[in-house]
């Protein structure tokens, strides 16, 4: 992986965060309280924005799949249409 940065730009703080907790706890099995709360955290704002994500695309009328399968075509454009099994791996 010569010359690419890590984190990726892309990557938000809260998923370096989370990466980095994942890295630490590969070597330990003890968890902090203020851990827990992190990751428990992380996963909530996970699920709300995926409940807003399928609020929009249920006001658009489609059905959140379909959103899924649009998003997942547009990520995949780069080198040409993406094969059923690049799309199934990203859904």
């Amino acid at each position: 992986m010569e010359g690419k940065a890590f984190p990726p730009k892309e990557f938000t703080a809260a998923k370096v965060n989370y990466l980095r907790l994942l890295d630490k706890y590969r070597y330990t099995i003890c968890v902090e309280t203020d851990d827990y709360r992190a990751l428990g955290n992380f996963r909530y704002q996970i699920r709300k924005f995926l409940h807003l994500s399928e609020e929009a695309a249920r006001r658009e009328g489609l059905e959140p799949q379909q959103h899924q399968m649009l998003l997942a075509i547009r990520a995949l454009n780069d080198d040409g249409p993406p094969t059923v099994g690049q799309l199934a791996g990203h859904l």
